[in-house]
């Protein structure tokens, strides 16, 4: 850069070339790795949708005195999960 006044203007034109590239490529990146953060956000909420049906069911499963082997093998929570759950 310090050198730049002393640079014959083909080779200045050149480095100016890859400074945009370089900047368009970092936009790009920057780009990608947002829309990445949001997809995987937009699967954690999904999974945390997911799990709280699951929860719901479980309630309504013990609610009605279903056995605590069948509440897990229906959602998937652990036995203390389960138990711990207001019925």
């Amino acid at each position: 850069y310090l050198q730049g006044p002393v640079m014959d203007a083909d080779f200045r034109r050149q480095l100016e070339i890859e400074e945009e590239i370089d900047t368009i490529f970092d936009r790009q990146e920057a780009k990608y790795l947002k829309q990445i953060e949001e997809a995987k956000q937009r699967e954690e909420e999904a999974r945390q949708r997911e799990k709280n049906a699951l929860i719901k069911l479980a309630i309504q499963m013990k609610k009605y005195h279903a056995p605590l082997d069948e509440i897990m093998k229906e959602t998937g929570l652990s036995e203390e999960e389960i138990t711990t759950l207001e019925s």
